[in-house]
């Protein structure tokens, strides 16, 4: 699933079960649905807000299905092309906004990372550990961003230049994250926990146990206010938001 934007103004698209193209927005209280995606996928990065947003990346339906480079811009009402990836990857971590996005590691380009200024990707810096399946969404902007879990337990942090080993955390791969810096930021769950764990800047520390055992959900806000969207196995339609406190959970009918 691509998210973004933060608990009171929230975006969930695309998604499984199989490829989905529905997008939902959330406004703190009610899901609506809106215009959907043009390339029904799962599996992709998302970055940005509400009125500006961007999703790139994942799997499409095909035939054949397919890793692709595609990405779409959200203008508030609809959607439209954006400029393609350089690497064509699914499960791939993302954050930042729609003209100062980027996108790293990813199963088809598994240490990879890429920039967008708005118009175009430009390849950045390698990752130092490739993996695919990071935490979704990952936490920050473009030149303070961070990115944990996937395939293995280490965590890199991004200046805009250079990726940078962080001490590992417990989240395994299909997670979900969030946080408006890399170095405050909340990341939760994956596929045999329902671990939570907050970082400051150089330590891990473990907190609330998500209230589901599912993985592949989406994520967005901040470390105070995050909220997780959905995930599997079988098309979630919970949503579950965190203030510092134990996650309460509304339902979303966005998979």
């Amino acid at each position: 699933m691509g998210t973004f934007g933060i608990v009171s103004a929230a975006m969930g698209t695309g998604g499984r079960p199989g490829y989905q193209a529905t997008s939902e927005t959330y406004n703190g209280t009610a899901w609506t649905e809106v215009n959907d995606l043009n390339d029904a996928r799962f599996g992709m990065g998302g970055a940005g807000t509400t009125t500006a947003g961007i999703v790139y990346g994942g799997e499409t339906s095909g035939p054949p299905t397919v890793n692709t480079t595609n990405s779409e811009e959200w203008d508030g009402t609809s959607w439209a092309e954006g400029g393609n990836m350089n690497a064509a990857r699914v499960y791939i971590g993302s954050f930042g906004t729609q003209t100062a996005a980027v996108g790293a590691t990813g199963n088809g380009d598994t240490d990879a990372s890429e920039e967008y200024d708005g118009t175009s990707w430009a390849s950045g810096n390698n990752v130092n550990d490739g993996r695919y399946g990071v935490a979704n969404n990952c936490s920050g902007t473009l030149t303070d961003g961070l990115i944990t879990g996937g395939t293995s337990t280490s965590t890199e942090s991004y200046d805009g230049t250079t990726w940078t080993e962080e001490t590992d955390s417990s989240i395994l791969a299909f997670g979900g994250g969030a946080g408006a810096t890399g170095s405050a930021a909340i990341f939760w769950c994956y596929e045999t926990s329902n671990i939570t764990q907050t970082w400051n800047g150089s330590a891990w520390t473990t907190t609330t146990n998500y209230p589901a055992s599912v993985s592949n959900m989406g994520g967005c806000g901040t470390q105070a206010a995050a909220l997780s969207i959905g995930g599997g196995p079988g098309g979630v339609t919970t949503s579950f938001e965190w203030d510092g406190a134990p996650v309460t959970a509304k339902t979303v009918t966005v998979s």
